[in-house]
Order: structure tokens, then C-alpha cells, then sequence
């Protein structure tokens, strides 16, 4: 199963505090450390993260010395996420004990942003009512946060506090995730998904907005509203892609978790998020291989390959190799199957194994399904055609109305099944109806 990052997020300028703040200003030292902290990003988002680790611990110093969290933060961010990707434990209960220790030495531990990263850290390490207690404690100081706002007319505020809100909201989806509580996981997917509707949205409304009022002072505010707006774009992008996925990770049905993960990967790849395509490609290969199309499986398994730095990636690598030996073991009992028999039916997945075709899916294909089912159920005993419009389409026989669509019916099926559907070995006629050659060897699972 898939693990995420921890925050997922990281490199983006992923908070609201650094996402709104004025630039630095000109002297030597912000510059100095403003260059590391890029040299050092830039390599992160490429997924070099061994190289992107001394440039980011430099500059994370550096901001230390200037109280410049903000960005502290984001240097934190990217460096967590790089040494968990890395595997490297030792290296992360180091970086907490300093965080926490920066955090209580400047009075920072009370912004959301840096509660939420705390939580995501200590996800692994912490129990579960600590953890409750903490994303609890985060949410209301957002919400908190949001209705000061709007007392004080604020709409800045109110918007970063918006913003604070649907990051601890992600955490909540995280959390309840990884301890697969899927009720509680989906109706906060729901929360989410409700607050970046209502981002997408607030553009039109700002500048509808902003053209029926003659007010200067009304103008200014909604103008720096509409920056701001445009400045958290990539933050609520990969906020959203993140939730997206989510979403497909949780589903259950594993035909729609399949277009859901084929939906995130096409977003992903037009958001350029190349450091979760891994992940995509590898759970793509997992759930073919639930859905017993080992051949679609070992394509994306090889994406995954293809596209994971084993260097930099070992977490990813990990899973990489894990899924490979399943898929490995999938394809050793299937040819033992094929050597007994000559049709095994997969009731959970909806398709048949063929010795000589394999994987024949019956997606979308109730009627054939069914049918083949009522066949296998007894193989060898012929089904009338009024038996077969009783049972499968649930009417009443009408020789004039089905006939010709039994007659179609069959037709498809034996396309579908038989290796020449003019000379078919499984699905046989005679006078009686139609039935399953008694002579096929068949295994229902």
C-alpha cells in the first residue's frame, strides 16, 4: 500500500506565511542565504535530494540567525522530506529534536503551519490521541484565526486563515489514512474538496467584486486580496493533486480506483509533480495486479522503474521491489492455474483467465458476465432461451423481441471468449439452449 511523503507538499513555498510575506531585503547575508536556499530547492524539485540536503541546512542556519521562520520553515519542510525519501532515521530524530528546540526558544509553535509540520513528523513516532489532540488544537487556532478576521474586516487575514484551515484539513486526511479510518478519511476528503472549490472560485468573485465599487480604500484591499490569491496558485495546486489522490488511494471498487489514478497521473504530469509519478506509476501496477492484468501490471511497474532515481528514491525503490516480487509471485500461480485448467473465473474482479488468451476483463459487460456465470454454474446443462431471459434479463420470454438479441449476445460472447468464435470449444448450442462445454476445465474463485 501506498506510503505518502510526509507533508507531500514540500519545495512549493507551501505556507501561507512565506507565500504572502514582502521580499528580503538587499543586503549581503539575506542574499548569501537566498541563493543557497535556491541552489538547494531547485535541486529538491528535480529529486536530487542528497545534493539538495547541504545547501538547505546552510540556509535554514542562516534564516535561523536572521528570524527569518518563514522560510526556516520551508528549509525544514524539503529537508524532512528529502531524509525521509533517503531512509535515513537517525537523521530525522536529529532534525525534530532541533525543530522542536528552534520552535520553543522563538515562540513559533503556535502558527498552524508550523503545528501541521510537527504533526506530519511525528506521525510515525507518536500515539494516536496525541496526535488527535494536536490536529485539534491546530484546527481551532485556524478557525480562530479566520473569525478575527472577519470581525476585523481583514480579509487578508481571513484568506491566509482559509488557507491554514484546508493544510490542517490535509493533515486530518493523512492522519486518518494511515490509521484506516476511511469514514472519517473520506468526509474530511469532503471538507477539503469544498474549500479549494471555493478557491478556484474567488477570482471571478474578487473581480466582480472589485468592478461595483467606486471605493478606494475597498479597491486596494481587494486588489492586494487578488495577489495574494495569485501567489498561493502552486500551494492550493499541489494541495489539490495531493487530495486527489488521496481520494484514489481510499477507493475500494478497483476498476474506478483505476480511472481515478489515471485521472491524478494526467494532472500530475500537466502540474509537472514528477516526484509523486513514481508513487502513481507503482500503485497503478498494484492494483492491476489486484484487478489480475498482470500484462497493464508489468507496464507501469516498468514506469516506475524507469522513472525512480533508486539513489535518491529508496523509500519509493523499496515498494518498487516489493511490488515487483508480488507481481512475480502472481505470474508463477497463474501459469501453475493454467496448467489444470482451462478457464479460471475471478468473481471479485469480474474477469476470466483463458489458457491461451489470458485476462479477459468483462468491465462494463454485465449481460456477457452474467451469462458466463450461469453457464459455469453448471456446466454441460443446456439453458433454454426463455430460461436465460428469465434469469439474466429478468423479462419475460417474447421469441420476436429476444431471439435476435440472444442470438447477438452469444455472438459477442464468443468473440470474446473463444479463440475462433465460428468453431468454439466452450460455448456450445444445441437444440435444448446454450451451455458450457462439460469437457472444459474450470476453477470459479
Amino acid at each position: 500500500m501506498y506510503s505518502p511523503s510526509t507533508t507531500g507538499i514540500s519545495g512549493e513555498q507551501s505556507l501561507t506565511h512565506s507565500l504572502i510575506q514582502l521580499p528580503l531585503g538587499p543586503n549581503s547575508i539575506q542574499s548569501s542565504q537566498n541563493q543557497l536556499f535556491e541552489s538547494g530547492k531547485s535541486r529538491f524539485k528535480q529529486g536530487d535530494f542528497s545534493g539538495s540536503i547541504p545547501y538547505l541546512k546552510k540556509a535554514k542556519n542562516h534564516f535561523i540567525k536572521e528570524k527569518n521562520f518563514p522560510r526556516y520553515l520551508d528549509c525544514y519542510d524539503m529537508l524532512f522530506h528529502a531524509s525521509h525519501e533517503l531512509c535515513q532515521e537517525e537523521e530525522l530524530e536529529v532534525m525534530k529534536t532541533e525543530f522542536e528546540s528552534v520552535c520553543k526558544k522563538y515562540s513559533i509553535e503556535k502558527d498552524p503551519r508550523t503545528l501541521v509540520v510537527m504533526v506530519f513528523y511525528s506521525m510515525d513516532t507518536q500515539n494516536r490521541k496525541e496526535i488527535s489532540r494536536a490536529l485539534e488544537r491546530i484546527l481551532n487556532l485556524a478557525l480562530k484565526r479566520e473569525l478575527e478576521g472577519q470581525k476585523s474586516n481583514n480579509r487578508i487575514e481571513e484568506f491566509i486563515a482559509r488557507l491554514d484551515i484546508m493544510y490542517c484539513l490535509y493533515a486530518y486526511v493523512f492522519y486518518y489514512y494511515k490509521n484506516r479510518q476511511m469514514d472519517e478519511c473520506r468526509k474530511e476528503l469532503k471538507n477539503v474538496r469544498m474549500l479549494l472549490e471555493d478557491y478556484y472560485q474567488m477570482e471571478d468573485q474578487i473581480r466582480e467584486e472589485k468592478s461595483r465599487t467606486d471605493n478606494a480604500q475597498d479597491q486596494k484591499t481587494l486588489q492586494e486580496l487578488l495577489w495574494a490569491h495569485r501567489k498561493v496558485v502552486s500551494f492550493v495546486e499541489k494541495i489539490d493533486i495531493h487530495i486527489k489522490y488521496m481520494g484514489a488511494l481510499i477507493e475500494q471498487d478497483y476498476r474506478q480506483k483505476e480511472q481515478l489514478l489515471l485521472n491524478t497521473l494526467e494532472k500530475a504530469r500537466i502540474l509537472h509533480s514528477d516526484q509523486l509519478m513514481g508513487y502513481m506509476y507503482i500503485d497503478m501496477s498494484e492494483n492491476y495486479i489486484e484487478l489480475n492484468d498482470l500484462d497493464q501490471a508489468a507496464t507501469f511497474l516498468k514506469l516506475a522503474e524507469k522513472y525512480t532515481d533508486f539513489t535518491n528514491f529508496k523509500r519509493l525503490g523499496h515498494r518498487i521491489r516489493e511490488v515487483k516480487n508480488l507481481l512475480n509471485l502472481r505470474r508463477q500461480d497463474k501459469d501453475n492455474l493454467k496448467k489444470n485448467y482451462d478457464i479460471i473465473f475471478d468473481r471479485k474482479h469480474r474477469s476470466i483467465v483463458e489458457k491461451q488468451k489470458g485476462c479477459i476483463s468483462f468491465k462494463n459487460q454485465h449481460i456477457l458476465w452474467d451469462i458466463m456465470g450461469l453457464l459455469a454454474s453448471r456446466p454441460g446443462t443446456a439453458f433454454s432461451k426463455q430460461q436465460l431471459v428469465e434469469t439474466v434479463w429478468r423479462q419475460d420470454y417474447m421469441p420476436l423481441v429476444h431471439d435476435n438479441k440472444i442470438y447477438v449476445t452469444f455472438k459477442r460472447l464468443r468473440e470474446l471468449v473463444e479463440h475462433n468464435s465460428r468453431r468454439p470449444v466452450y460455448i456450445r448450442r444445441t437444440k435444448k439452449g446454450y451451455h458450457l462445454n462439460e469437457g472444459a476445465r474450470i476453477l470459479i474463485k
